[in-house]
């Protein structure tokens, strides 16, 4: 493997959890820790690897893919919604650090994707090939950010609203 990552170009954290089973006011705190240790840390330490892999062949790119759930907290599955906001911090910083050796650093947000992971919803979803083609596109057009669908771009828009009581 060590061999292989001399080639590396790009980096695609994709790797997640949802941390369900903990709700606001019940249960163990176990689903929120593991949606932390695989989504918050689990990309920390992944770009953290191969951040000098990306340096080494030219700056490259790092991609993160987060969910609409960075921005909207959640009583349902407040883990999930705090490791992604964690991820999504944890992004910029990224961004902000790996500038200087021209990484290209793209925060991917979706809501609900066709994957095993929104299988509990009948709520719409994107399909994995849309977000995929979305986020080649950031890459060959240097954006740093993907909104995939629309109810992620109204959460977005809606961040920079006063809050409602």
């Amino acid at each position: 493997a060590a061999a292989a990552a001399g080639d590396v170009t790009i980096v695609v954290n994709n790797a997640g959890v949802a941390g369900f089973g903990t709700e606001l006011l019940t249960g163990s705190f176990d689903g929120a820790r593991e949606a932390m240790e695989v989504n918050y840390f689990g990309t920390w330490a992944v770009s953290r690897a191969f951040a000098p892999v990306l340096a080494r062949n030219g700056g490259g790119a790092l991609v993160n893919m987060l969910s609409a759930a960075s921005w909207i907290p959640r009583p349902e599955y407040p883990g999930y919604a705090a490791s992604k906001a964690a991820q999504w911090s944890l992004t910029g910083a990224l961004r902000e650090g790996l500038r200087e050796q021209g990484t290209l650093v793209i925060g991917v947000h979706a809501g609900f994707v066709e994957t095993d992971l929104s299988s509990f919803t009948d709520a719409p979803k994107i399909s994995a090939a849309d977000v995929a083609e979305q986020t080649m596109d950031a890459l060959a057009n240097d954006r740093v950010e993907v909104l995939a669908d629309e109810r992620t771009k109204q959460i977005k828009h809606a961040l920079a609203q006063p809050l409602q009581q």
